[in-house]
């Protein structure tokens, strides 16, 4: 049976993987490697900068997407229909708040 430091995380999204070689400075390799000795956060330096390369990947696409809806906050005819919409659905929405805190309540 392998050590747990020796397990390598699964990662359903990727397929296959390359190899690479990175240069990083000496202060940040020191920090990942003391992460890395703890076993708080990885069981390798891989899946180390695996994890934080997709979070930070993971940051970017929302930040993309976060400036493609900027535009709503400024934009009158927006506001004047999501206003709309939600006053259209108040109803319902505070019948469906109702009823799932009774079951909420029900499940205690």
């Amino acid at each position: 049976m392998p050590s747990k430091k020796n397990a390598r995380l699964k990662h359903p999204a990727a397929k296959s993987s390359l190899q690479t070689t990175l240069r990083l400075p000496d202060s940040l390799y020191q920090k990942a490697r003391k992460l890395v000795a703890e076993e708080k956060h990885a069981s390798s330096m891989n899946d180390l900068i695996i994890a934080a390369l997709s979070a930070y990947l993971r940051a970017l696409d929302r930040k993309r997407i976060d400036s493609a809806f900027a535009g709503m906050a400024d934009d009158q005819e927006y506001q004047d229909e999501a206003n709309l919409i939600a006053r259209e659905f108040a109803e319902s929405d505070a019948e469906a708040l109702l009823l799932a805190g009774q079951q909420f309540a029900g499940r205690r």
